[in-house]
């Protein structure tokens, strides 16, 4: 049965189609000793990375884009449709950027890992690997496409490299660091933007300084040539964009940005247009001449990247929430395919019966699914910032949230009618959990508070105030009589439910916890935090029964018990593991290729959300 569901997977075209490029890698279908499998991923990965996007390219024919992000992969997508063509993965940490070839054939990706990789355009196999002897965190070719500089060694090295076989041809070194690079039309000279505020022109040929050219007052992050040649565009963290003479180095533009750093540029092929990020996630379109803008919109919570696609009609843009994002250029409206939502999904909850699921999101979305039948139900918003915590009743009948402006809000699953609202924190509501009578609610606030709600008349029945930080996670004992939390700082309380006294008090992490969860007898529970620590908890012994992680892995975005009583854990942006903490060993991992944020099991189905906004489906076998 579980051969014949993979090989169903793998065959399904719409499988395909939304979230891979070709058959599903069989790393992400079935873990390494085939403790875990997957079955399902409800919603779409097009146009997703697992993690923040650092930069966006098109295809000299402007049927591909090209993007790179933190989730150590390099990824080309049909434009039309916004489907995956393929996934370059080889690097061994976040990759800053990626560009194509003036010919098309190739890409070139630049990584933490100290490499510059060059890929085939066509097919997506790796051709060379270069080392920079330093992250790689900007890229620029030539107009011929023969040479290609970059930013190397620990951000002050500029390198020039011929790209058939990735020699150096000259190097330079600059005190501070350098942000971006740029190649003049022509190909004679290279721009670099850097911490100093300057801008200096580099000999193509030697590494020469040539000229610098000041007017920043902080550092250039972006740079772009008009198609001409003849001007120069910058931005940077002083919040404006300039114009300059690319052969005086004269200013001749001082344009405001707004109150933050802007980080990216670019210039329309006609030469008519620039576009930029602004404040708040914005992208404004401006006139090149005068700087005026005649267009901006909301894109992303922060915008990291724009680009102008070679016919001038659409911008592609990426953001922190991990999306690569298409615009109509003229009235900024998303282009079909672009992601629908915004940020990961930060918490899971399946009704109590197994037949339902409910995931919450960044940008304030909670949507429920029909684990049968793998098929979106209700979907509603809540206008008010993030909902970091979701959770089902006992009885399966209303569904609970916590979110940023301090509010509890009860919802009929079904219809995604709201019931009941009130204000639980002022300063924000991070975790809400359900008392195992269904009558009552905690929640954990960003005031350090922790709340006990009678739902029907929201009447407050007692307030713990024993943390000093944030509360971040929660948990109840199956049978109700206590409460787990965790707090910003580390810190793990146990409460007493009926008297709101603290039993137990714990320090093992050293930053945020991120989830808590109690096995189903109610003595054993586990915390994962941001110190990329798992922590296994003795509760009868109120005290610390083992320790997991804490290498460069990164954070524990969550842990849970199994139905067997073993932990499972995810780490951000990586895979899912199952540690045997008798043995204090890890029992079996398998690849998440959506970046794992929250879980939930019930049973053998594990429930996981994810940074690419999708929720997969597991079995544990």
């Amino acid at each position: 049965m579980a051969i014949a569901l993979i090989l169903a997977l793998a065959q399904d075209p719409d499988w395909r189609s939304d979230n891979f490029a070709g058959p599903v890698p069989e790393s992400i279908l079935k873990s390494k000793s085939g403790r875990i499998e997957l079955e399902a991923i409800l919603g779409s990965r097009r146009l997703r990375h697992a993690a923040p996007v650092q930069c966006v390219a098109y295809s000299p024919d402007g049927k591909r884009i090209v993007s790179a992000g933190l989730d150590r992969s390099v990824r080309i997508w049909e434009r039309g449709t916004g489907r995956e063509i393929a996934s370059l993965v080889g690097h061994e940490g976040y990759v800053h950027a990626a560009i194509c070839s003036p010919d098309g054939t190739r890409i070139y990706s630049g990584g933490q890992d100290d490499t510059i990789r060059v890929w085939d355009a066509a097919t997506g196999a790796a051709l060379a690997s270069w080392s920079t002897n330093g992250s790689a965190v900007s890229l620029t070719i030539s107009a011929d496409g023969k040479k290609l500089a970059a930013i190397g060694g620990t951000f002050d090295r500029l390198q020039i490299r011929e790209t058939s076989n990735g020699r150096v041809l000259a190097e330079a070194r600059v005190s501070g660091y350098l942000h971006v690079l740029a190649f003049r039309p022509d190909g004679k000279s290279i721009l670099s933007g850097g911490s100093d505020g300057k801008i200096r022109v580099w000999s193509s040929d030697d590494a020469t300084e040539l000229a610098a050219w000041e007017g920043h007052v902080e550092s250039v992050y972006a740079l772009a040539f008009r198609p001409d040649g003849k001007r120069v565009i910058s931005a940077g963290s002083d919040g404006t964009i300039r114009t300059w003479d690319a052969e005086t180095g004269k200013e001749l533009a001082n344009w405001s940005g707004g109150d933050s750093a802007i980080m990216a540029v670019d210039v329309s092929r006609d030469g008519k247009h620039v576009v930029s990020d602004g404040d708040g996630g914005e992208i404004v379109v401006r006139k090149a001449d005068s700087g005026e803008a005649v267009s901006r919109w909301i894109a992303h919570p922060k915008v990291t990247s724009v680009r102008f696609s070679p016919d001038g009609s659409e911008i592609a843009s990426t953001g922190r929430d991990g999306a690569v994002r298409l615009w109509d250029r003229a009235t900024g409206k998303a282009r079909p395919h672009s992601p629908g939502g915004v940020g990961g999904i930060r918490s899971v909850s399946v009704r109590p019966d197994g037949k339902a699921l409910a995931s919450a999101s960044s940008d304030g979305t909670i949507r429920v699914w029909d684990v049968t039948t793998r098929k979106r139900g209700a979907e509603f918003k809540v206008d008010a910032g993030a909902v970091p915590s979701v959770a089902f009743a006992l009885d399966g009948t209303k569904l609970v949230s916590a979110s940023d402006d301090g509010m509890v809000r009860v919802w009929d699953p079904e219809s995604g009618k709201q019931l009941l609202s009130w204000k639980a924190h002022e300063a924000g509501t991070c975790a809400v959990a359900v008392l195992p009578d269904g009558k009552r609610i905690v929640s954990g606030g960003a005031d350090g508070a922790i709340r006990v709600w009678e739902v029907e008349t929201r009447k407050e029945l007692a307030v713990w105030k024993e943390h000093t930080r944030p509360v971040r996670s929660l948990a109840v004992a199956p049978d109700g009589r206590f409460v787990l939390s965790g707090d910003d700082v580390g810190v793990v309380k146990m409460w007493e439910t009926q008297s709101g006294r603290v039993l137990q008090s714990w320090r093992e992490h050293e930053k945020p916890v991120n989830t808590l969860a109690i096995r189903g007898d109610g003595k054993r529970a586990v915390s994962a935090g941001d110190d990329f620590f798992v922590v296994l908890w003795n509760l009868d012994k109120g005290k610390r029964s083992a320790k997991q992680g804490g290498l460069s892995d990164g954070p524990a975005m969550w842990a849970a018990f199994s139905a067997t009583g073993e932990v499972l854990w995810g780490l951000e942006r990586t895979e899912i593991r199952i540690w045997d903490y008798q043995e204090g060993e890890i029992a079996d991992s398998i690849r998440c290729d959506g970046g794992p944020l929250s879980v939930q099991i019930c049973g053998d189905l594990m429930v996981v959300g994810n940074a690419d906004t999708t929720v997969s489906l597991y079995r544990l076998r």
